[in-house]
């Protein structure tokens, strides 16, 4: 390991150690991260770009009840500085008697109008949590989720609707939670390695040559410059076939074209008998994909032809480096025969 690698690796450990204690420089920052919590209790969805709460992506402490981290949403441009030209403000307001806290852009909820609305019971204003791009550009889309029967609000990036051949496929989609509105759109990460990756830019380090995923295991990547914090990765791998059940019945590596429902499959949402990747520890940016956290697994490669994943950028802030691991999505992988040939390009 070359020695801007070992001192990479000591800074992410130090931050990760130190993140609880130094206090957040969100004051300074263009944007600021967007993160979601949930309370089992209270039944409710909390977005919020507030630092007292975002800051426990980097494991400080504090008065939180039993919300819960959900996940990094993405980022909004700082409400502390002058609103960018173009943007939109994404207001936060709370009604006690729900339970339940909303993010809007709609102009109807412009706290410069008064700072308590009715809608169904009373919601007070609490703070602009940021700013955001109009629907249509690119980058994240904030969506409004409703649940009828917590009648609760989730604003978030995550979870989405996707159509395939008619129906409606939800992807990480809280239970019970149907689509209500796109709020606006949340810009990419500000990540210099991520747009070198994106513009196809030679690559600084990665595998020496490809080697085999096999079909019936998770396997680890045996990283040859370890894998850190603000690392990106992109996985390609040619067109290829592996045997998915015991009669040797054969799929692409890429998996069907139907999506994958329910619990049987690691991951609803994403093509059947798809290359799948995780990180153990942090959260991965996959660029067409959004933000997952560890242990949630994501599409590893593109969905036809010889195409490659999305650019990964990783963040171990307050974790520390964890491991990249790449799996199927099967629901029985043990009867699995083969499996994917592929190569890890990284950039830092």
């Amino acid at each position: 390991m070359n020695a801007f690698r070992i001192l990479k690796l000591t800074m992410s450990v130090f931050a990760a150690v130190t993140a609880a204690s130094v206090t957040n420089p969100a004051h300074a920052q263009a944007t600021v991260p967007l993160v979601a919590f949930y309370s089992p209790s209270a039944g409710d969805f909390f977005t919020t770009s507030e630092p007292a709460w975002t800051c426990r992506l980097q494991g400080c402490s504090g008065e939180f009840g039993d919300y819960q981290l959900y996940g990094m949403q993405g980022h909004v441009f700082n409400p502390d500085l002058p609103q960018p030209a173009g943007t939109l403000p994404l207001w936060h307001w709370f009604s006690e008697a729900r339970e339940d806290n909303l993010l809007t852009t709609h102009p109807g909820w412009n706290p410069a109008d008064g700072l308590t609305r009715e809608s169904g019971e009373a919601y007070q204003f609490v703070r602009l949590a940021g700013y955001v791009k109009p629907v249509g550009s690119t980058g994240l889309p904030l969506t409004n989720f409703w649940k009828l029967e917590d009648r609760d609000n989730a604003a978030l990036t995550t979870a989405r609707f996707i159509t395939r051949y008619g129906d409606r496929v939800p992807h990480r989609v809280p239970p019970g939670y149907g689509e209500s509105v796109v709020e606006g759109v949340l810009p990419l990460p500000s990540s210099s390695q991520l747009e070198d990756c994106h513009r196809a830019e030679p690559p600084i380090g990665g595998d020496g040559a490809s080697w085999l995923a096999p079909a019936n295991t998770i396997t680890p990547w045996a990283a040859l410059n370890s894998f850190l914090d603000g690392d990106v990765i992109r996985i390609t791998g040619p067109i290829g076939k592996y045997k998915f059940n015991a009669e040797g019945h054969e799929v692409s590596v890429r998996g069907l074209r139907d999506l994958a429902t329910g619990g049987a499959f690691p991951a609803p949402g994403i093509q059947k008998y798809a290359l799948l990747a995780r990180v153990t520890k942090g959260r991965v940016f996959v660029r067409g994909q959004g933000w997952y956290e560890a242990n949630q697994w994501f599409r590893a490669l593109g969905e036809s032809g010889n195409e490659p994943g999305g650019c990964i950028l990783y963040d171990a802030q307050g974790s520390g480096p964890g491991k990249l691991e790449l799996g199927f999505n099967d629901g029985y992988i043990l009867d699995n025969s083969g499996g994917a040939m592929i190569r890890i390009h990284q950039w830092w």
